[in-house]
């Protein structure tokens, strides 16, 4: 209808159907042939193509056939390829176990001619691709008894806290660093940190 004149209007009949095993297939059908009726009279492309809701044809013995001619002609390893990875794909959507493996086959023993050991496209690595760092190390203590305890290395707040309590207890730090064989508090772990701060406490 144009809006600037109500007379100027065109009609669609359109005839749609809907399946449903509830109540909405009348509104699944008006929605369709609305839907439609829009897309035809305006000449839009819905990007949607109406053959590709219907499931490929189940894979045949005489396909299969032709999947391995096709394979023999095959002039170069990317026609190859395309032939493999097409019937391969074709078997997958026919739930045909059998098919997909002596296509793979027929695709091997053909690639082999072309100086290739598999017909399937290997993935190819990014140029930026690095490997992965190693973790490092464990920090791995000495504490009085001579047990090696690994921890992770102590925070810094732990560090200002065991500083404080030195000061605070009027000890000397050097004094403590020898008594444990440590050259500084930095770099100490976790675990022998908090057994440090406990002594200290202690004392």
């Amino acid at each position: 209808m144009n809006v600037d004149e109500p007379t100027d209007v065109v009609v669609v009949p359109v005839a749609a159907h809907a399946e449903d095993m509830g109540d909405k297939a009348p509104g699944k059908a008006l929605s369709y042939a609305t839907k439609y009726s829009i897309l035809k009279i305006l000449l839009l492309e819905s990007g949607e193509s109406d053959e590709s809701r219907i499931p490929a044809a189940k894979m045949t013995a005489d396909n299969l056939v032709k999947i391995n001619q096709d394979i023999d002609a095959a002039k170069d390893l990317e026609t190859l390829r395309t032939i493999v990875a097409d019937g391969m794909a074709w078997a997958e959507e026919s739930n045909d176990a059998k098919a997909h493996a002596q296509i793979k086959a027929w695709g091997t023993t053909k690639a082999a001619t072309f100086g290739a050991s598999a017909p399937d496209r290997q993935p190819v690595k990014a140029k930026s691709e690095k490997a992965p760092a190693e973790p490092p190390p464990p920090d791995v203590m000495v504490v009085k008894n001579g047990k090696t305890v690994e921890s992770k290395p102590a925070p810094p707040g732990l560090l200002r806290i065991l500083r404080a309590k030195i000061a605070a207890k009027g000890m000397s730090e050097q004094e403590l660093l020898a008594k444990h064989e440590i050259p500084a508090l930095e770099g100490i772990s976790t675990t022998l940190g908090n057994h440090i701060l406990h002594e200290i406490n202690s004392a």
